[in-house]
């Protein structure tokens, strides 16, 4: 739905903000956040994955959303956020992380890449539209 041009950007923002709502509730998730004058300019998560962890006998937990403010970018802030998230995940025995992305966004490929990421699939997003009359 992210691109999807038919949701406006009001309602996109809305899912985005419940998402992060109930991530950060849950004691699996951690909000890493970087504030300048007072107001948030870049935030990721980072999510410990106990069910697969629990069913695999090994640590998994992903690094979820890397957002940064436009004004904000080519500063660094995202690859250090990743890598607190990534001591984080460490911290609390994840041996693999995962993290997804779409496969047009090249600054996230590239700061993954950056953190040693390998990519192993990729997937389409398709949507479909009801024929209106």
């Amino acid at each position: 739905f992210a691109y999807d041009p038919r949701i406006p950007d009001s309602v996109r923002i809305d899912v985005y903000m419940n998402e992060l709502r109930r991530a950060i509730a849950n004691p699996d998730y951690r909000c890493f956040v970087v504030r300048e004058e007072g107001r948030v300019v870049a935030f990721n998560t980072a999510k410990v994955n106990r069910a697969l962890t629990q069913q695999t006998g090994r640590g998994y937990g992903s690094l979820d959303y890397i957002v940064v403010s436009p004004d904000a970018r080519r500063q660094g802030l995202a690859l250090a956020l990743s890598l607190a998230a990534l001591h984080w995940l460490t911290d609390y025995g994840v041996q693999f992380v995962a993290s997804r992305t779409l496969a047009s966004n090249y600054q996230a490929l590239g700061l993954l890449a950056k953190l040693d990421f390998r990519i192993l699939s990729t997937n389409a997003v398709l949507h479909r539209w009801p024929h209106r009359s």
